[in-house]
């Protein structure tokens, strides 16, 4: 971790990791079927809450993650490898 880049990395790839593992188990296995009826269930919304991913890019002042750069490319390619 740099004076200019915050991340902790192995902080960034244990989230990613643990949110790729959800995504393979929980989410993948049933996300045609949301998506065709355009639903999103309120546990995966819940639990990607507890998983921090919609602060991911919000400043730590205004109680985010701060600046998860690394986090936001990877988590939304990644889990999909």
């Amino acid at each position: 971790m740099s004076d200019h880049d915050p991340v902790d990395r192995d902080l960034a790839d244990e989230l990613v990791a643990t949110v790729r593992d959800w995504v393979r188990r929980d989410v993948l296995p049933h996300a045609s079927r949301f998506e065709r009826a355009d639903e999103y269930p309120d546990e995966w919304v819940e639990q990607m809450r507890r998983f921090g991913l919609f602060g991911a890019r919000i400043p730590i002042e205004y109680d985010g993650l701060g600046r998860l750069q690394l986090f936001a490319v990877t988590g939304v390619e990644g889990p999909l490898k």
